[in-house]
C-alpha cells in the first residue's frame, strides 16, 4: 500500500493512500497526522480564516498550516480521488467533501433523514413540499 510520510513536531506519520474503502481507518490516521502539523484545528473550525485586520505574519502562518493540511490530504488520496478536490484549496473544505462522500455513518444518517422525510410526506400526501 502506498503511504505518505510527513514530519511533525512530534515525529513521523505514515498515512496510507485512501483508495475508496475503509474511510474510517484512513480518516483516523489522517486526523492524527493533521493534528501533528497543526491543521486539525482549522478543519474543526476552532481556528478560522483570519480577518482583514490580521497582521501579515498571522495571515501567512494560517495560510502555511492550511496549505500543509490540504497538501497532506491531497497526497494521501489515490489518484482517481484527487480530482474530487480540484476546486478546493482549504483543508477544512477538502475534509468535509471527503467525509460527505465516503463516511458511511454520514451517509447512513442522510438515508435515515430522507426516509423520515418521505414517510412523513406520505402520511400527509396533500401537504405540499
Amino acid at each position: 500500500m502506498d503511504e505518505y510520510e510527513t514530519e511533525s513536531g512530534i515525529g513521523r506519520f505514515a498515512v496510507p493512500k485512501f483508495n475508496g474503502s475503509d474511510y474510517r481507518q484512513w480518516s483516523a490516521k489522517m486526523r492524527a497526522a493533521l493534528m501533528g502539523i497543526g491543521a486539525w484545528r482549522i478543519i474543526t473550525g476552532d481556528v478560522k480564516y483570519p480577518g482583514e485586520s490580521t497582521s501579515p505574519k498571522e495571515l501567512q502562518s494560517y495560510q502555511r498550516v492550511n496549505e500543509k493540511g490540504f497538501a497532506l490530504i491531497y497526497t494521501c488520496l489515490a489518484e482517481r480521488y484527487q480530482m474530487l478536490l480540484d476546486d478546493e484549496t482549504c483543508c477544512n473544505a477538502a475534509w468535509k467533501l471527503l467525509k460527505d462522500n465516503f463516511d458511511m455513518e454520514s451517509r447512513a444518517r442522510l438515508v435515515r433523514q430522507l426516509d423520515e422525510f418521505f414517510i412523513a410526506s406520505s402520511l400527509n400526501p396533500e401537504k405540499k413540499l
